[in-house]
């Protein structure tokens, strides 16, 4: 990791930017996204920090616990309560059922996630064109959809044009782990800030 000053602007894309420094700012986020997607896990399948320990991430910290302990396996990860859809949920959801049975079997790779991607984490010059992202605590090796499913859970508004920069900054094939993660959210296992 390098560390040097840079511009402290934080980006703020839903206030300040035009719509070409928007596709400017997806273009810049989807390149640094695919570099981390792009390292290898030491710890192969293993869910943890990025050192191979407890982990922090905001989508699923609880006050009472602010660090989780590393999943072996994503099977195991899968199953923690963040990741689960209620049993009366199952029930009742066709589609619900169907996208758990397909997480189930789908193969996942763990690569490296900044783990707090938002616009107040991200920094930019005075012409929005991206130089940092800061604020790394949350840097953990996670299934390959989790910085999206992370990212969702910002806390901005709905209309915010974020959503649209990180849904469009990652791979159109995490659409149906953004409906598992309502599920589970309807479900009320998670927890956010």
């Amino acid at each position: 990791m390098i560390s040097a000053r840079l511009p402290d602007l934080l980006l703020d894309v839903h206030v300040f930017a035009s719509e070409e420094q928007v596709k400017a700012i997806t273009a810049t986020l989807k390149d640094w996204l695919l570099q981390l997607r792009a390292l290898e896990s030491p710890y192969g399948e293993r869910v943890c920090s990025f050192l191979g320990s407890s982990y922090k991430n905001p989508r699923i910290r609880a006050l009472s616990r602010p660090s989780l302990r590393p999943s072996s396996t994503l099977a195991e990860f899968h199953s923690q309560g963040c990741c689960t859809v209620s049993p009366a949920i199952l029930e009742s959801s066709e589609r619900a059922r169907t996208l758990v049975e397909m997480r189930a079997d789908s193969k996942y790779r763990t690569h490296l996630i900044h783990g707090d991607i938002h616009a107040g984490n991200i920094l930019a010059d005075k012409d929005f064109r991206l130089t940092g992202l800061v604020d790394w605590e949350a840097a953990a090796w996670m299934p390959e959809y989790w910085e999206l499913v992370t990212a969702r859970r910002d806390g901005q508004d709905e209309e915010s044009v974020w959503k649209d920069v990180m849904l469009d900054a990652f791979p159109s094939e995490y659409r149906r782990e953004l409906e598992i993660d309502d599920y589970a959210d309807q479900s009320g296992h998670n927890t956010f800030w």
